[in-house]
């Protein structure tokens, strides 16, 4: 599977982040048959519109004391690269300091090219 780490140099702190919001989409793919690399575009061409990206996509995390594990991951669905996920469902995220995301496409070959156009962070706070 394709996947692609970010690192956070500030970190961030699980308990601030109730969402993760991510924006990622693959843009290059090699072909094995006829050899040659495509854009995201041409890959829609080919297939006549059809978003063959979605899928699942698994979401790792690493802290300062713990590297990407299966204990630390989310696995939702993905379709048309955006996603917002309820981080804060998940213990080993809420009560951790993140340093670093890893983000896997279930089902992207590994020489795919994946492009990042946006990752933030949300906290959901209460009016009264």
């Amino acid at each position: 599977e394709g996947y692609l780490d970010i690192n956070l140099r500030e970190g961030i702190n699980g308990e601030e982040a109730d969402f993760l919001y991510l924006d990622i989409e693959p843009i290059l793919q090699y072909d094995k048959v006829s050899k040659k690399t495509y854009w995201k575009e041409k890959l829609y061409e080919a297939l006549g519109g059809i978003n063959q990206y979605s899928g699942d996509v698994k979401v790792y995390w690493k802290t300062e004391w713990q590297n990407f594990s299966e204990e630390q991951m989310i696995t939702c669905k993905y379709v048309n690269g955006k996603l917002l996920i309820p981080a804060n469902l998940v213990p080993s995220w809420r009560f951790a300091n993140i340093t670093g995301l890893r983000i896997s496409l279930v089902g992207i070959p590994k020489d795919t090219v994946l492009r990042v156009n946006k990752v933030a962070f949300y906290k959901v706070t209460q009016k009264e």
